[in-house]
């Protein structure tokens, strides 16, 4: 059904009843259809059923949780040890784990070493996670009776052991704290995105 300007003109501007059987009302501009009630049918639309092959699949449902895994991503299952389930096929064994931020050693007798950094202020992560690094550590003075923090010659630690107290190493050392504050703290903020990502990847293989 086509209603144009010069057709609507001429049609009734109300009605009782207005029944539409399988046809496509076309308005071209704007129309306003005031009726008590308006029938859109479809009398020639056929359903047919259709029955499909019976089958049967098998999941895994997490005990006190609402996770369920298909059986085929499982495997431990009927056992009395743990069973283990594929969360994401999808990138199972595509990806693995990051370092930590920080490895921390074990003690021994009650005398532990200092973390192990593993992300140096520069590492390509912290772009990968959107967090801001710091810049370059301050360049340690070049003292020439003096070693530095690599145990190279030329710094502000003395061959026999001990600082190195010119006012050019006083500065440096205290430059050096206040960098290296802001760069823990650039460590803690990596940690966080880091960490999540690690959780996620541990889900690829979690124990239920």
């Amino acid at each position: 059904m086509l209603i144009t300007r010069r057709t609507a003109q001429k049609m009734s501007r109300s009605a009782t009843t207005i029944t539409n059987d399988s046809a496509t009302i076309d308005i071209q501009g704007n129309a306003e259809i005031n009726a008590e009630r308006i029938n859109n049918l479809n009398s020639k639309l056929t359903t047919t059923q259709v029955d499909e092959a019976p089958f049967h699949t098998q999941r895994l449902l997490v005990a006190r949780t609402n996770a369920m895994y298909p059986a085929s991503q499982c495997w431990g299952l009927g056992g009395r040890g743990d069973v283990f389930c594929i969360v994401h096929p999808e990138v199972y064994g595509k990806r693995q784990a990051l370092l930590p931020v920080r490895t921390i050693n074990q003690c021994f007798l009650g005398s532990c070493d200092d973390p192990v950094i593993n992300y140096a202020w520069n590492d390509p992560m912290f772009d990968r996670f959107n967090v801001t690094p710091v810049g370059p550590p301050p360049a340690e003075p070049a003292v020439p009776y003096g070693v530095n923090s690599q145990g190279k010659p030329g710094g502000c630690n003395a061959y026999i052991g001990g600082a190195i107290a010119t006012p050019e190493c006083v500065a440096w050392r205290r430059n050096y704290a206040e960098w290296d504050r802001s760069y823990q703290a650039s460590l803690d903020a990596l940690s966080i995105p880091l960490n999540a990502y690690n959780a996620v990847v541990n889900e690829d293989i979690p124990k239920v």
